[in-house]
């Protein structure tokens, strides 16, 4: 079987946003070293030297959020402009309106106008409304006027790059739009197998696939976690035998680990990043402690908690919980 072929039949399992031509894989791209040492190099030129540039904050003061943007480290000049990338599925009026607000943003934050590439995954709202923008000098790209907003405004398609892939050796700007716009990242043409760039594209597709599958199999395995340490909480709300103030303290502090537990699911659900730190707070005591319940656990029997925690307290299990308590005055089961 062919590479192409097994290419093919590797995309089929892709989930779709991992296809060309969608923001997900562009965006993932778009923050490796290798790449924007690219675009900065295809941009700006040879005065860019390597990892000269760097991933710049994308939320502004209206509250917008661009895709993505580059800006020198040693600071931005108007020969080092900050580099605004866009990645767009149908250019439009209602894109380059909000492309004009992004560049205006910009030059607020830098006082220098932007070098803008539009990364086009799909092509233009019409034949009419492409014809607004010329040919660039190297024959790639779109261009767009922007005069008074942007220092350059430039838009990477596949149509633009489509009279280019047939050259021994490939621009590194038309490697990338042949990546992001026209193939799968696991389907390496015949005719380019030796290009330097498109290997360099494919590895880092690659590996990003690969750590985002790693990803999806330990957020499954901490759902399950949580799931797990979830009930054995609410089954101490449900059986607790404590007396008096003990077992208040008991209640509380089973409440108040479903409390985490949840506020880490919805995490989890929202895609936020604030669950680190809580995952970081909860692990030990949600998983190995749970562990230590388990094999103290008889099936069909009520659990004793006040021996389970204290004989999981002398083998060093329950510290947070311990030392909760502690803070609030007295530890539990005393």
């Amino acid at each position: 079987m062919s590479s192409q072929q097994d290419g093919n039949a590797d995309t089929d399992i892709l989930p779709l946003k991992w296809k060309p031509g969608t923001d997900h894989m562009s965006k993932l791209l778009l923050n490796d070293p290798n790449v924007i040492n690219l675009i900065a190099r295809s941009l700006v030129g040879e005065i860019a030297p390597e990892n000269s540039y760097t991933v710049a904050p994308t939320e502004w003061a209206d509250n917008s959020r661009s895709d993505m943007l580059y800006t020198p480290r040693a600071g931005v000049t108007k020969t080092m402009p900050p580099l605004l990338i866009e990645i767009q599925y149908l250019v439009d009026q209602d894109f380059m309106l909000r492309l004009i607000r992004y560049a205006s943003s910009t030059y607020d934050r830098y006082r220098v106008l932007p070098l803008i590439l539009v990364i086009v995954t799909k092509g233009f709202s019409s034949t009419t409304f492409r014809r607004e923008f010329t040919v660039s000098s190297n024959g790639f790209l779109l261009e767009a006027s922007c005069l008074f907003w942007a220092k350059q405004c430039l838009l990477l398609s596949a149509e633009s790059i489509n009279g280019h892939l047939n050259q021994t050796t490939l621009d590194p700007m038309v490697a990338l739009g042949y990546l992001v716009t026209n193939h799968p990242p696991c389907q390496m043409p015949p005719q380019h197998q030796a290009n330097p760039t498109l290997m360099m594209l494919y590895s880092v597709a690659r590996e990003i696939l690969s750590k985002e599958e790693s990803t999806k199999s330990e957020k499954a395995n901490l759902i399950y976690r949580l799931e797990k340490a979830k009930r054995d909480f609410e089954t101490i709300l449900d059986s607790d035998d404590s007396q008096g103030s003990n077992k208040n303290k008991v209640k509380q502090s089973a409440e108040d680990g479903i409390m985490l537990i949840e506020k880490m699911q919805k995490d989890l659900e929202d895609g936020g990043d604030s669950i680190e730190e809580d995952n970081n707070t909860i692990a030990n005591y949600t998983l190995e402690d749970a562990q230590f319940v388990e094999s103290l656990t008889v099936p069909g029997k009520n659990k004793n908690w006040k021996d389970i925690f204290n004989r999981g307290k002398a083998k060093g299990h329950f510290k947070r919980f311990i030392d909760d308590y502690y803070s609030k005055g007295a530890p539990p089961f005393i």
